[in-house]
Formats: C-alpha cells, structure tokens, sequence
C-alpha cells in the first residue's frame, strides 16, 4: 500500500546497492579514512557484479565480506 502511494506521489523508489552498504559498513568497521582500503573493498565488490552466481546473494552480504577479506588481506 505504501508503494502504491509514493508512486501516485510520483516519487521513484529504488533499492540499495553493494555500494550504499559498503559505505556503511567501512564506517562501522573504522576503514572510511583509509582511501587505498575502500577502494580495494570497492574493487572486490564489483567483481562480484561479473559472476552470475553471485547475484543470488545480498548486496549487504557481499559488502560485509569484500571488507573482511579487504582487512584479512591488507
């Protein structure tokens, strides 16, 4: 029903990307200083976008652990 509101309201609803969580979650993990960090985080998270079989997964999920294995790496 909210939907069907905000679209007669002609408002545009989207949903949120690898990237929005990724910001959040190198906020969370104390990374958003670092540029070279979130950038390789950044890096990881769009070669997830080539694989199909990656598109099953949540985009919250995939950033979480492109900033795991960023922090395992560096």
């Amino acid at each position: 029903m909210e939907f069907e509101i905000l679209t007669r309201l002609n408002f545009d609803l989207t949903f949120p990307t690898i990237l929005t969580f990724l910001s959040r979650v190198t906020q969370i993990a104390g990374i958003a200083h670092n540029r070279h960090v979130c950038f390789f985080a950044m890096y990881l998270c769009e070669l997830s976008l080539y694989e199909v079989k990656f598109q099953s997964i949540n985009p919250s999920l995939i950033a979480t652990a492109s900033v795991f294995l960023t922090r395992k790496i560096m």
